[in-house]
């Protein structure tokens, strides 16, 4: 087993005197029933074994030793200290044992338990033996072990010559009145009541008989040293401090509160409340506070370094978000005290040994401030002003300090919390009549207990924010876990128009705490209006969150009725067959286009010579804008002039039709053949469509 604290400049056994060992089995003994009530029959029936087995050797110690507690175990004689030692070892064990809740022992414990009784009851059967034929005798620099046989050989041999001397001085008695006189009188009585002293104090006085058998040897067997009555420590419960947790620990020791003085107790420069003594200590150490339990205004801030600096955060607008996300100086005004932050401060004034967080911003305080109570007139060199809104949003909720209003003037950070590293940390027990007392305990600062999942939209977007009907809307979500556990099986549910039935959802199997995911649905309105487009997180309630109330976000969607449909038609014509010249011979031909009002000719000027049969490539483009319900009306007039040789012109036909908007505006390659009278012909030709915003 191990013991987690230690004393320092000492090479000693654990226990050093017999009254430490009465002391660790008084501590025992009390450990052992409290387990009683709280174990199982078998459990208990061991218990009550052991205790009893520990009550009859104090009570054999007590009864052999009296006065002469203060032996030290190193000078018993070898077998018997090692059985003490032993017994020690064993009470240790159990007492580490019973730390634990004996209504759930290991088998292994139980094991332990039921080892150790049966050994201390062999083992304190042992000692009493030993104890049987001997007695302790104290000295005025030890005790002394002596054999009991010896020991009553002398009382008896004391008596008797007592006896003698007693008769020898009544004998004299009646001689000096028959005879013996002057200096042989007082010779013989000075000799007489001399030899009465000696056997009688031998008889009577056990230090002298003491000193008469350490002197002669005779029926000595063995000196016992003894100590002064020095305070000592030998337990330590719990051993291990865990900081917010732990409130008191017990000192188990011999002595501790020598001649009724109480001592001061300090752990890591800390003084600390005793609440309770009888043979042991209880001290609160509920005070003992780490640093990162203190509010984040007293984190590494000492503002009596800092005489001239003082950090006030008054701005009711500042929480908890803007102190974590902010990297610079935050400009505060605060009406109600007519403060303004400097943005502009100079931090370089700050010495290097105060850390100042970037998102607290400091100014000099030149004048007095006033408050709602009234002035304040000091520079606060070690005080912050804070408002409590803010105090409770970063969960710093002082039961100290100046109540002015709604801010609270906090004292000195270092009169606010005791700070205390991990680890090893030195106990001391300072006493003003006796030798101080020093061990090591250990110091443990828990990691804070994560925050439970905190499920939040962090980014919610519709693409296009304004839609037309029937056209797809995408919604791209963004999620948070802002907790710091992780969230399991909740779903992100989309309703693009508020209703309940027309929704998109995803299930979610898990966020882990810090964590963020994107989510993208698509949606297509088919009806016109203005809708409240809403995401939800978790609307079946399958996450235990620490936040409800952050568990959706909406947006506005304004849907309209399409546009009518505009587009650029583009008509190219790019060739003509001629059916019929109209002449005998070579016809001379002429076309006039017309798109909508856009007109062209073909050939550009004069006439274009034709034979019926063949095909003339060209290229004519004209472009009109039309929209939804509009016709595209082509037009193209053919004639073949005779230049006034034979007669008038002769008419070629015409090519008149029209595509709607329904139609596409005839979209596609086409020709035509025109309405013939004298001549004839077809136009080829592609219409093209583009449609516009």
């Amino acid at each position: 087993m191990a013991v987690l604290f230690s004393n320092f400049g000492s090479s000693r056994a654990f226990l050093q005197t017999l009254g430490d060992f009465l002391s660790l089995g008084a501590n025992t003994v009390r450990e052992i029933q409290e387990a009683i009530g709280l174990a199982g029959a078998e459990v208990r029936s061991t218990l009550n074994t052991l205790d009893g087995t520990i009550r009859d050797l104090m009570d054999e110690i007590e009864d052999k030793y009296q006065d002469n507690l203060n032996i030290t175990i190193d000078s018993l004689d070898s077998a018997t200290r090692n059985k003490l030692l032993e017994i020690e070892s064993l009470m240790l064990s159990v007492n580490e044992v019973l730390k634990d809740d004996v209504r759930f022992l290991t088998d292994e414990a139980r094991a332990l338990l039921d080892d150790a009784t049966l050994q201390i009851r062999q083992l304190s059967s042992d000692v009493k033996e030993d104890l049987q034929d001997v007695i302790f005798v104290a000295g005025e620099t030890g005790a002394f072990l002596i054999d009991k046989t010896t020991e009553t050989l002398i009382t008896v041999g004391a008596l008797v010559f007592l006896a003698f001397g007693v008769i020898v001085f009544v004998w004299l008695l009646f001689r000096s009145s028959s005879g013996l006189k002057g200096f042989a009188a007082a010779l013989a009585y000075t000799l007489v009541i001399g030899y009465i002293g000696v056997f009688g104090a031998l008889l009577l006085v056990p230090q002298f008989r003491a000193f008469v058998i350490s002197s002669t040897g005779f029926g000595l067997k063995d000196r016992l040293e003894s100590v002064t009555e020095q305070p000592d420590i030998f337990s330590i419960r719990p051993t291990e401090i865990i900081v917010g947790e732990t409130t008191e620990i017990d000192i188990w020791g011999n002595s501790l509160m020598p001649n009724g003085e109480q001592p001061v107790v300090t752990i890591g420069d800390v003084a600390l409340p005793i609440t309770a003594s009888d043979d042991r200590l209880v001290v609160d150490v509920s005070s003992l506070q780490e640093n990162a339990q203190s509010s984040s205004v007293a984190v590494g801030m000492d503002f009596e370094i800092a005489s001239d600096v003082v950090a006030v955060l008054t701005n009711p607008g500042l929480t908890r978000d803007l102190l974590e996300s902010t990297t610079g100086p935050t400009l505060a005004l605060d009406t109600r005290i007519g403060t303004v932050i400097d943005t502009n401060f100079d931090f370089s004034l700050v010495p290097t040994s105060v850390l100042v967080p970037t998102s607290i911003a400091l100014t000099p305080v030149p004048t007095p401030i006033s408050t709602p109570t009234g002035p304040i007139t000091d520079r606060f060199p070690s005080r912050v002003i804070m408002d409590r809104a803010i105090l409770n949003d970063i969960g710093f909720s002082p039961d100290f300090g100046i109540d002015v209003g709604d801010l609270v003037e906090v004292p000195n950070v270092n009169e606010i919390i005791s700070l205390i590293p991990e680890g090893a940390a030195v106990m001391v027990m300072d006493y003003e009549n006796f030798e101080d007392i020093t061990a090591i305990v250990r110091v443990t600062i828990p990691q804070p207990p994560q925050t439970p999942p905190d499920l939040r939209v962090s980014s919610f977007t519709l693409n296009p924010s304004t839609s037309i009907k029937d056209d797809n809307v995408q919604a791209v979500i963004t999620i948070q876990n802002a907790g710091q556990t992780e969230a399991t099986n909740f779903n992100v549910v989309w309703r693009p128009t508020g209703a309940v039935n027309m929704t998109r959802s995803q299930n979610v199997t898990s966020l882990a705490g810090g964590a963020t995911q994107t989510f993208t649905f698509n949606f297509a309105y088919p009806t016109v209006g203005t809708f409240t487009s809403v995401v939800e997180l978790d609307t079946l309630n399958q996450v235990a969150e620490s936040n409800e109330g952050n568990n959706s976000q909406q947006r506005n969607m304004t849907v309209q009725e399409r546009p009518p449909r505009r587009a650029e038609v583009t008509v190219t014509f790019t060739s003509v067959t001629i059916i019929d010249d109209s002449e005998t011979g070579e016809g001379e031909l002429v076309l006039d286009f017309n798109v909508n009002g856009q007109t062209a000719r073909y050939p550009n000027s004069g006439t274009k010579g034709i034979n019926s049969g063949n095909s003339y490539s060209f290229t004519r483009t004209l472009s009109v804008t039309l929209q939804e319900g509009q016709n595209l009306n082509i037009f193209v007039n053919g004639r073949e002039e005779d230049s006034g040789i034979n007669g008038g012109d002769d008419d070629m036909g015409r090519v008149d039709v029209s595509f709607t908007s329904g139609q596409d505006w005839g979209s596609g390659s086409r020709s035509t053949q025109a309405q013939c009278s004298d001549g004839c012909y077809r136009i080829f030709y592609t219409i093209s469509v583009r449609n516009l915003p």
